[in-house]
């Protein structure tokens, strides 16, 4: 099971619930363990402490972009350390999720592939194929 670290601006909250809750429905030939800071990490734990150590343990960082951008002080600090455990550690990877209208990745981001969702739609469509570049690495 890959462990999955969801990045995201605190704006794309509502967004971000909706692709957790998606990832984490079990599917019929595996299961996707998502690390959310919203919800995991615990009261009275130091909040950078926890991001950097998810990270470390996580399989997959999957960044995720609305129109609004990915922009933030603590998302500055999780981006950076993908970026550092992606060119030391080969089996880790990197996925940008784009939601909507969203354009703008990150420059040093834009050499990762990026998945497009559309949340307007209740089926997700494009899950499937997004689920299959988390666990079996297709890009």
């Amino acid at each position: 099971m890959p462990n999955v670290f969801v990045a995201y601006a605190r704006q794309d909250e509502p967004e971000v619930d909706r692709l957790v809750e998606a990832l984490e429905r079990p599917a019929e030939t595996f299961k996707i363990g998502v690390w959310y800071g919203r919800r995991d990490i615990r009261p009275g734990v130091d909040v950078r402490t926890a991001l950097l150590s998810a990270i470390d343990e996580a399989d997959v960082f999957l960044l995720c972009v609305s129109a609004g951008g990915a922009e933030g002080a603590m998302l500055s600090v999780e981006q950076e350390r993908a970026l550092q455990r992606s060119r030391s550690q080969p089996t880790f990877r990197i996925l940008n999720v784009a939601f909507g209208d969203a354009e703008d990745v990150p420059a040093r981001f834009r050499q990762f592939p990026i998945h497009r969702l559309d949340l307007k739609s209740p089926e997700f469509p494009a899950l499937d194929a997004l689920r299959e570049r988390i666990v079996w690495g297709k890009w």
